[in-house]
């Protein structure tokens, strides 16, 4: 029998290409890092392919569940990028 696949980082949303990532990025969050650029950068040498943006996007959502619910951090670290 195969295993269910893992639930999406949205919480009940549809799979996406950071659950394979979860893991790592839910220790982080658990830890206190919310900045969604340190995230990101430390997925991509673990193999994470997809762009900053998708990842802060996800985990933007995440956080706008949890302090809906009242739990965890009220918003994602502000980071400058430059280019």
């Amino acid at each position: 029998m195969a295993s269910s696949p893992a639930p999406a980082l949205q919480d009940g949303a549809a799979p996406s290409v950071l659950d394979e990532y979860r893991p790592c990025l839910d220790d982080r969050w658990n830890g206190g890092c919310t900045n969604a650029w340190k995230l990101c950068k430390e997925i991509v040498p673990l193999g994470y392919k997809g762009s900053y943006q998708y990842a802060r996007w996800c985990l933007s959502v995440r956080q706008a569940r949890l302090t809906a619910a009242g739990d965890g951090p009220t918003a994602l670290a502000p980071v400058a990028v430059t280019v």
